[in-house]
């Protein structure tokens, strides 16, 4: 046990110097199992109980899918069993009756005896995970398990039914057969109903199996998800310890598990547990991935591009309406155009400025649509409704929050949603492409939840 502990207590520590949100955490669960001692008996009725788990446990992701946890298991099991036959002893020993041959013939009948057998186990498991991202918000994880356990409290009991003995003794001078039997009256000699036991079962208090679950992991704040799991144990150790001839030999009851109608127990526990999960660490920015091959397009200069577009359409103007000629004109006098014809570069330019404009559609963690803001998507349809020959590039981004795989979809579904707000503002398709561009272009730091909501954002860029 203290190697054990120890070697959880590094695990946990190595994870946490490089804790980082979403990535490292904490599990809190409860749920409720259904359990059996599985007890290898050979007659008799057996069912499962139902029984409480609880879970508290430390996990750490150090990729996009993998991980390792480490905690602690309690749960409580519970089978019942029903017992319906006779048992016979032979020569057992009475020294309570004044005959010659104090040995006696003894019989056991079970009537729909139930016994219920209850143990409470505290298990450390410690394991691998597997995760996985469904959609922009949920994650599935899977687990595996090694689990060393120790038996807290082993306990039987028995619940309703008759436990009747029959006693037959020899007088070998006379040759009388006394027969005792059903008699409570004589119950100081074994005779009648039994009664009811419980004590404490002797087995084996060290034990090890394995586990595995099934989840899903919902965020429902920044530091906080809650998970709901299907999971199932099994216990390898054969916790039998004593193995009795009889369960009751008319004087000791010892329970099922301790006597020979047990041959192996191997516990297994299977159910659906539901909790919290806190996110420990610091939001630590991701760094891009050295093999991504996504161009990082430099950020568009605005105030120097608006100055060049009012310096050239200023020329073009005094060039069209000739300001400055002094040659002789021997031409009738043209007419002064009040609104010059641009060129396409310039309308580009213009356009440009219309987008940058228009302040970037934001998000909130983990969210991807954008119908809530009309104006600014009716602006921008009617910005490339007007300019039907240029295409129109819709890029998402994302905050720090989060692997680099999850962001990636997460500003792929953004970029979907405007896009898809634009068609149905008849924006034709042909002139919409879509990017995500995750976490690698913050407009400013993610310090804070200010700055990250910010970033988390999509905007329009004029294709080249």
């Amino acid at each position: 046990m203290k190697h054990i502990t120890i070697a959880i207590m590094i695990l946990i520590s190595a994870a946490a110097v490089k804790a980082q949100r979403q990535d490292t955490f904490l599990d809190f669960n409860a749920g409720y199992s259904i359990h059996d001692v599985n007890a290898k008996i050979k007659t008799g009725d057996k069912k499962l109980g139902g029984g409480l788990i609880l879970y508290g446990g430390f996990g750490h992701f150090f990729s996009d899918h993998w991980g390792v946890t480490a905690g602690a298991k309690f749960l409580t099991a519970k089978t019942t069993t029903k017992l319906n036959f006779s048992d016979h002893l032979s020569r057992v020993e009475d020294n309570q009756v004044l005959l010659d041959d104090k040995s006696k013939n003894l019989g056991v009948s079970y009537a729909a005896t139930k016994e219920k057998t209850k143990e409470a186990v505290l298990y450390i498991p410690v394991g691998i995970a597997f995760r996985q991202m469904i959609g922009s918000k949920l994650s599935l994880e899977a687990r595996l398990t090694a689990e060393p356990g120790f038996v807290l409290t082993q306990k039987y009991e028995t619940v309703s039914g008759e436990i009747n003995v029959v006693n037959s003794y020899i007088n070998k001078f006379n040759g009388v057969d006394v027969r005792v039997e059903n008699v409570s009256q004589l119950s100081e000699y074994g005779a009648g109903n039994a009664g009811h036991f419980s004590g404490d079962a002797d087995m084996k208090k060290f034990v090890f199996g394995t586990g595995a679950s099934v989840g899903i992991v919902m965020p429902v704040a920044p530091r906080l998800a809650l998970t709901a799991n299907v999971y199932g144990s099994y216990t390898f150790t054969d916790q039998k310890n004593q193995d009795y001839p009889h369960v009751f030999d008319g004087v000791k009851y010892v329970g099922l598990a301790q006597s020979n109608l047990c041959s192996k127990i191997h516990p297994f526990t299977t159910g659906v547990s539901v909790g919290v999960r806190v996110f420990l660490g610091k939001d630590k920015e991701q760094p891009l991935p050295p093999d991504d091959n996504i161009e990082v397009q430099p950020t568009e200069p605005q105030v120097a591009e608006v100055e060049v577009v009012k310096d050239t359409v200023t020329v073009d103007i005094r060039d069209i309406v000739g300001v400055g000629d002094n040659e002789t004109k021997t031409e009738p006098e043209q007419p002064v155009v009040t609104e010059p014809v641009m060129t396409l570069e310039q309308r580009r330019e213009a356009v440009r400025k219309m987008l940058i404009d228009i302040e970037p559609i934001t998000f909130e963690l983990g969210k991807t649509q954008t119908a809530k803001d009309r104006e600014k998507i009716d602006q921008i349809a009617a910005i490339m409704k007007e300019n039907p020959d240029m295409k129109f590039l819709v890029v998402g981004h994302t905050c720090n929050l989060g692997s680099l795989q999850v962001n990636r979809t997460v500003g792929q579904q953004r970029a979907n949603s405007l896009r898809d707000e634009l068609l149905k503002r008849d924006v034709p398709a042909s002139q919409l492409s879509t990017e995500s561009r995750w976490y690698k272009e913050p407009l400013v730091p993610n310090t804070s939840e200010a700055n990250r909501k910010r970033n988390r954002r999509v905007e329009v860029e004029l294709m080249d």
